[in-house]
């Protein structure tokens, strides 16, 4: 699984210097970054870094909801049949499906701003958006992976 997430995020890097515009060097930072204004590079980077793994993660968490449900209907079965034994409750359940909306809520949240420029860089090429709509969706992209972080460790305490 390293090594698989090695490999995307250095196949990701490379595969942007074949588009033209790929990379833009920002005066400000002074750094050669990924630019959001070429609308090939940006549909690339949306596909690979908000599409994909929203669409993975969606569909292994109805996966694994839909598991969880089987197991509580085979034991709630088990249950009827066994006279001293309790109904499990659906509580575990709730809050697994608690856990995972919040959890994929967040990441859209912080993904949906550059959704956003891109489709407006597309829409009206002549009209850019401000500069500082281009910090908030930085800054929105930074907050909400802390925000998952914090979520994730105060959902997970046992």
């Amino acid at each position: 699984m390293a090594a698989l997430n090695w490999i995307i995020g250095i196949l990701y890097s490379i595969e942007l210097f074949f588009f033209e515009d790929g990379y833009v060097f920002e005066t400000e930072s002074r750094l050669c970054m990924p630019t959001t204004k070429t609308f090939s590079t940006s549909i690339y980077a949306i596909f690979v870094g908000f599409v994909v793994p929203l669409s993975l993660s969606i569909v292994i968490y109805s996966i694994i909801w839909y598991r969880a449900l089987q197991s509580s209907r085979r034991i709630a079965i088990a249950a009827l049949e066994a006279p001293n034994v309790d109904i499990p409750n659906a509580r575990r359940e709730m809050k697994l499906a608690r856990n995972m909306v919040i959890t994929v809520g967040l990441f859209a949240g912080g993904g949906t701003p550059f959704l956003t420029l891109v489709l407006w860089h597309r829409i009206n090429p002549k009209n850019p958006p401000p500069e500082s709509f281009y910090l908030l969706i930085h800054n929105d992209i930074t907050f909400f992976v802390t925000l998952i972080t914090i979520t994730l460790f105060m959902m997970n305490k046992q």
